[in-house]
C-alpha cells in the first residue's frame, strides 16, 4: 500500500481538539513573528501549536494564500480534514492556481474518503504541475479506493515509471491488475514490490491470494508463509493459510491456522464457517 496514502487515512483516527489561539497581531512585527512561529511549529510537526499562531494570522493577513494553506495542512494533519476544506478554499480564491492548496485539498479529501473529490484535486494539482510526483501517487491511491482499477492502473503505470524503487506502487498496482482479472501481470508486480520490500507481509498475501488465483497452490501456501512470517497476528493471513491448506488437502494443518485465525478475531465468520466446514480430525489426546 502506498504508505503516504496509508498514514493520510490513518488520520481518521485521530480525534479534533481546539487549538488555544492567541490574540490577533496588532501591526506588521507582530504578525511576522506568528507566522514565524506558526511555521517552525508546523515543520516539528507541534500541528496544534503551529494553529495557534497560523489561525490569527489568517485572520490578520486574509489575502496571503501561503498562510491559509499551511494552516489547512495544519487542520488537516491534526484530524480536522473537514474544517481544513474551508481554508484550501480561501487559498484557491486567492489564485485558483495554487498546486500546494490543490494537493493539501485532495489529501483532506482522501482522509475523509472522498475519493472521486480527491482524485480530481490531484488531477488539478497535475495540470498546475505536471510530473508531481506526490500528486501522481495520491491520485492514483484515490482512483484505486474509488474502485475506479482501469484508471488507477493507468495512474499506477505512470507512477512506477517515475519512480521504479516505489514498493508499495509496485504492489497496488498489481492490486489493480488482480482485479482486473490479470492475474499473471498482477504476480509480476508482486513479485517486485517483494523484491523492494520484502518486509511488506501484504504483499506477500497479495501474491498468495494471485498465485490461488493462477492454480498455483503449493506456491500461494508457501506466499502466505511468507506473510506470517512477517506478521504472524494478520487474521487474514490465518485464514488464508488455512484455506490454502484445506485445498491442498492438509486438513489437520488447515484446522491449525483457521483456529489461529479465530483467535486472533473471533467475530470472524468467514474462518469460523471454514472450520465448521472441515472434516472431523483425530480425536485430541486426554487433557488438551
Amino acid at each position: 500500500m502506498l504508505r503516504r496514502a496509508g498514514l493520510l487515512l490513518g488520520l481518521l483516527l485521530l480525534a479534533a481538539a481546539p487549538a488555544a489561539t492567541l490574540e490577533p497581531p496588532r501591526n506588521e512585527k507582530e504578525l511576522k513573528a506568528l507566522v514565524d512561529e506558526g511555521t517552525a511549529l508546523y515543520k516539528e510537526k507541534r500541528y496544534e501549536e503551529a494553529l495557534a499562531r497560523l489561525v490569527p494570522a489568517t485572520q490578520a493577513a486574509p489575502q496571503v494564500g501561503a498562510i491559509w494553506v499551511m494552516r489547512g495542512n495544519a487542520e488537516s494533519y491534526s484530524g480536522q480534514p473537514e474544517v481544513s476544506l474551508a481554508s484550501f478554499a480561501h487559498a484557491l480564491a486567492l489564485d485558483k492556481n495554487d498546486w500546494r492548496a490543490q494537493t493539501g485539498r485532495g489529501v483532506a479529501l482522501l482522509t475523509l474518503k472522498r475519493f472521486d473529490e480527491a482524485s480530481a484535486a490531484f488531477g488539478r494539482t497535475l495540470e498546475i504541475k505536471p510530473g508531481d510526483q506526490e500528486a501522481l501517487r495520491l491520485r492514483a491511491a484515490s482512483l484505486h479506493y474509488a474502485g475506479k482499477d482501469a484508471e488507477a492502473l493507468e495512474a499506477f503505470q505512470q507512477v512506477v515509471a517515475l519512480d521504479p524503487k516505489n514498493a508499495g506502487s509496485w504492489r497496488l498496482q498489481g492490486v489493480s491488475l488482480f482485479r482486473l482479472a490479470r492475474y499473471s501481470e498482477a504476480l509480476e508486480s508482486f513479485d517486485q514490490a517483494i523484491r523492494l520490500d520484502p518486509t511488506a507481509s501484504d504483499a506477500w498475501m497479495s501474491k498468495g491470494s494471485c498465485l490461488v488465483k493462477l492454480g498455483r497452490d503449493e506456491e500461494a501456501l508457501a506466499a502466505y508463509d511468507g506473510a506470517a512470517r512477517r506478521n504472524a497476528l494478520d487474521p487474514q493471513v490465518q485464514y488464508n493459510k488455512g484455506v490454502a491448506l484445506q485445498r491442498l488437502g492438509r486438513i489437520d494443518e488447515a484446522r491449525k491456522a483457521l483456529r489461529r485465525a479465530v483467535a486472533l478475531r473471533p467475530d470472524n465468520a468467514a474462518a469460523k464457517a471454514a472450520l465448521e466446514a472441515l472434516p472431523p480430525g483425530a480425536p485430541l489426546p486426554p487433557g488438551r
